[in-house]
Parts: structure tokens; C-alpha cells; sequence
């Protein structure tokens, strides 16, 4: 390889490294991605008893008097 090779290879790594750096800036200024609604970090059936095993629906723990 000659030595303007070399030279392309690090301008082209060098503007990759600037559009790594700058791009996700740009994007989030001028393409605002919409908010998020949080989502809960727990997501546990509040139905089902404390002591119920985890493979049995809630429907089925319900107790029919008759």
C-alpha cells in the first residue's frame, strides 16, 4: 500500500469516529423520539394469594361455596 492509502484509511476512520460521536446527538435534536410511559419493574398478579404456586391461574384458586 502506498502512502496516501494510509492516509485515506485514517480520514475515513476519523469520520467514522465523528459520526459515531455526533450522530446521536443530531438525531435526539432534531427527530425526538416520543416518551416512553415507564413500565412497572415488578409485574406481579396482585389477584393470586402470596403462598399460591406460580403455574396455577388465579381462576382456579378461587374457592365456590356452594
Amino acid at each position: 500500500m502506498k502512502k496516501n492509502d494510509y492516509i485515506i484509511v485514517a480520514i475515513l476512520v476519523g469520520l467514522m469516529f465523528v459520526w459515531m460521536k455526533f450522530f446521536p446527538i443530531l438525531e435526539q435534536k432534531y427527530f425526538p423520539r416520543p416518551e416512553q410511559p415507564a413500565s412497572p419493574v415488578a409485574t406481579t398478579n396482585t389477584d393470586a394469594p402470596a403462598d399460591a404456586p406460580s403455574n396455577v391461574s388465579p381462576a382456579t384458586l378461587v374457592e365456590t361455596v356452594p
